[in-house]
């Protein structure tokens, strides 16, 4: 729906290019969700999410640890079905997904390698604006990946329009005041390399895949 009034203190007629633009990127760039004839454009910020640098650093850091423990969790597959039981009386789909594991493993497993393709979720956590930004996991996800691709669709995206919404001859009249509107922003603008790193889960996943068909192949004699 187009925009007929100021959001977030910009001016509505700005308002509406970014989301114009937004949506003709969308529809190039692959930032759309759905299957079969129902596709539409992701849900998406028209701008980056400020968020602080240190903590940026810490969720990274904190990958290969919770990663870890998640794959040894899953590995040790008593302790996580009784862990879990309790829940699956309750929750159909945890259920499901208890009985599935049983049955697999109750005819032994067929290889050693796994491969997990985990995301995880996290928000900043500022009690008032005094108190120093926490980083808090919000979720692990073991089963939804997909997002991986669409995060680096959106980093992209951002990526490209910050700049043409606001340098010259592409932008409005108005550019001016998409700078002003916050500091976090107007530092993307001028330094984008490193205000807006760049999202690299599109190789990290493939490599991932890549990686694991290779020890399949390896351990099964396989070619090609």
């Amino acid at each position: 729906r187009a925009a007929t009034e100021p959001v977030a203190g910009l001016p509505a007629d700005l308002v509406e290019r970014m989301r114009v633009d937004t949506l003709a990127w969308q529809a190039v760039g692959g930032l759309l969700i759905g299957a079969d004839a129902s596709i539409t454009p992701a849900p998406c910020s028209l701008l980056p999410y400020p968020w602080p640098a240190e903590l940026f650093a810490q969720a990274q850091a904190l990958a290969v640890p919770f990663n870890s423990m998640v794959d040894r969790i899953a590995r040790d597959t008593d302790w996580l079905h009784n862990a879990t039981r309790s829940v699956g009386a309750t929750d159909q789909f945890t259920s499901r997904l208890l009985a599935l594991s049983e049955a697999v493993h109750a005819t032994g497993a067929s290889q050693a390698w796994q491969l997990g393709i985990f995301r995880s979720d996290y928000m900043i956590h500022q009690r008032t604006p005094a108190d120093a930004p926490l980083l808090v996991q919000v979720e692990l996800n073991t089963i939804s990946a997909s997002f991986g691709s669409l995060s680096r669709k959106l980093s992209d995206m951002h990526a490209h329009l910050l700049p043409r919404w606001t340098t010259a001859p592409m932008c409005s009249s108005d550019a001016h005041k998409l700078r002003g509107w916050s500091p976090a922003i107007a530092g993307a603008i001028d330094s984008p390399g490193d205000k807006l790193p760049r999202n690299g889960c599109e190789e990290g996943i493939a490599g991932a895949l890549a990686a694991a068909h290779a020890k399949y192949l390896e351990q099964t004699g396989g070619g090609g």
